[in-house]
């Protein structure tokens, strides 16, 4: 029973990488790239890329943060990325403070500046603190990218979904929260994989 399980989720799994939209991975990693070095002088331009998401999308923004910042495959330049959803400390307060709806909203005025570029990881689309972001986001100039899963009916009728806000989205179309988020790393893999290959082919 547990063979036929694993199974099912791997062709789950697989169905969904076939279905991806590589031209929209690439068109975003592209950006984040453009936006982060002068594309004619390799020089870093000041901007960065900022993460946010609750719980399994939260350990994916410091994962992203984690592989740009370190390394992902091989010694190369760093990329700057900052999970907003990183420091306990701070996102209590806030939490504490002001309300959990406003726990990446107001890192992100803190943080955030023109030009910089955010990724909201949400599989439901309708996580308050991460819609409160994306917004708060285009108020400041900051260009939007939402990964999502495929929307489903909201928990009440004026309950407002991320989906078609972002400036760029890619949604996954499955309600599974687990293949959605697996999908959801593929894709920050493929992102890591396209900026290590520039930053190892364009190195002094």
């Amino acid at each position: 029973m547990n063979q036929d399980l694993t199974k099912r989720n791997a062709e789950e799994l697989g169905q969904l990488l076939s279905q991806m939209e590589h031209h929209k991975i690439e068109e975003i990693a592209r950006l984040i790239r453009t936006r982060i070095y002068n594309p004619a002088t390799r020089i870093k331009s000041g901007k960065k890329l900022l993460v946010c998401g609750n719980g399994g999308s939260a350990a994916q923004a410091e994962h992203l943060m984690a592989e740009l910042v370190g390394r992902y495959k091989d010694d190369r330049i760093p990329f700057p990325c900052l999970s907003l959803a990183g420091c306990a400390a701070t996102q209590t307060c806030i939490s504490n403070d002001y309300g959990q709806e406003f726990m990446f909203s107001r890192s992100l005025e803190a943080l955030g500046e023109d030009g910089d570029i955010l990724i909201a990881l949400t599989t439901s689309g309708y996580s308050e603190n991460v819609l409160r972001t994306v917004k708060k986001a285009k108020e400041l100039g900051i260009t939007t990218i939402a990964l999502l899963g495929k929307k489903r009916d909201p928990r009440t009728p004026d309950q407002e979904a991320l989906h078609g806000l972002a400036d760029y989205e890619i949604e996954i179309p499955s309600l599974s929260t687990a293949r959605t988020q697996e999908v959801h790393l593929f894709i920050i893999h493929a992102i890591c994989d396209y900026l290590e290959k520039w930053a190892l082919e364009n190195s002094n």
